[in-house]
């Protein structure tokens, strides 16, 4: 999540308007509502000193505006904050255990995680079982997710495949694009509609 987005949930969360803030920031009547909307729409990123006082004015340390950093532990328990609001992805003891776990309560937020997570947790237990190796899970991890262009084109030659086959079946001309045959354009639509999930944050 951007410094923008962060500032726009947090403000909301406080119930308090873009030209409340912006006024309280030492902006003008007229244009402080839309020197905020700038910040938060990525437009124009706040100075240091800018960040300070937005944080002060939302009652936030500056680290739960920032951008994700992972030098140490401090920000990173801030990122599984950002997680935690966006995601619904909670702290809880299972078993003796700290986990991650889904907030019951707000499961709207989890579903489209869910898929990704579950991907992740099966390409780890090919790992573990050595179906891959540890350079293809860091493969699979630093090209997540698969691209989409190669995802339809295995799409497309399994369709022409399916084609030729029925050509000789039926002896005529096969269209996998004619109407009664809706799987190629409906599992395109699927990898599109899996592509955009993964890609898409929760705006």
């Amino acid at each position: 999540m951007a410094i923008g987005e962060r500032i726009r949930f947090i403000r909301k969360k406080h119930n308090m308007t873009q030209k409340y803030l912006g006024l309280k920031l030492g902006y003008g009547e007229k244009n402080a509502d839309s020197r905020v909307a700038q910040y938060e729409n990525g437009r124009r990123e706040p100075r240091e000193d800018m960040l300070i006082d937005i944080a002060n004015i939302l009652q936030v340390s500056t680290l739960a505006l920032d951008n994700p950093n992972l030098d140490n532990h401090i920000r990173l328990m801030h990122t599984l904050f950002a997680i935690e609001d966006i995601y619904g992805l909670t702290i809880d003891r299972i078993n003796g255990k700290l986990c991650l776990v889904p907030d019951e309560s707000r499961p709207e937020c989890f579903t489209g995680l869910y898929g990704c997570l579950n991907e992740w947790n099966e390409t780890k237990e090919k790992l573990k079982s050595g179906e891959i190796t540890e350079g293809q899970y860091d493969d699979w991890r630093y090209n997540y997710p698969e691209d989409l262009a190669a995802n339809l084109k295995n799409t497309l030659d399994y369709c022409w495949d399916k084609a030729q086959k029925e050509n000789k079946k039926r002896g005529k001309n096969y269209n996998p694009y004619d109407a009664p045959q809706e799987d190629f354009l409906t599992r395109v639509e699927q990898i599109k509609k899996e592509h955009y999930d993964k890609e898409n944050k929760n705006e």
